[in-house]
């Protein structure tokens, strides 16, 4: 199954005291075993890096950790296509209709996993929290 992830399933995986880090790391532990398929942007891991090298994670740990996600997972495009489909698709939100368009056009995306799900209102792949993603799919 391939599943797109939105940023905070990668800070959920990596801060234990998130609510949703047993679920986003069963999920991401199931891409490495090869269970489901993880698509993500770098854009995502460009926001990743932002995120926890402003709250004290060291570069060091930052690359290996983004090292480690692109072996697991493919990385899909945002550029003038996803770009232009994203201005013109009438979302609220400019970041999130991008990450939506990027799977779009990424293909055969089965669902999107995010702590946001108002962010991906419309879409016409399915939405999870990462709860609801294992306990409907793991």
């Amino acid at each position: 199954m391939r599943i797109f992830l939105d940023t905070n399933i990668l800070l959920d995986y990596l801060q234990q005291d998130r609510s949703s880090h047993k679920a986003s790391a069963l999920i991401i532990d199931s891409t490495e075993s090869r269970q489901l398929e993880m698509v993500i942007t770098g854009l995502r891991l460009v926001n990743l890096h932002y995120t926890l090298a402003r709250t004290g994670y060291s570069r060091k740990m930052i690359r290996n950790f983004i090292g480690e996600t692109l072996s697991a997972c493919e990385v899909a495009s945002t550029d003038m296509p996803q770009l232009q489909a994203a201005v013109t698709g009438g979302w609220d939100d400019f970041e999130d209709a991008v990450q939506y368009q990027a799977a779009l056009f990424a293909g055969r995306i089965q669902a999107i996993i995010t702590n946001d799900r108002k962010g991906f209102k419309g879409s016409r792949i399915p939405v999870f929290t990462p709860d609801a993603f294992v306990a409907e799919h793991l």
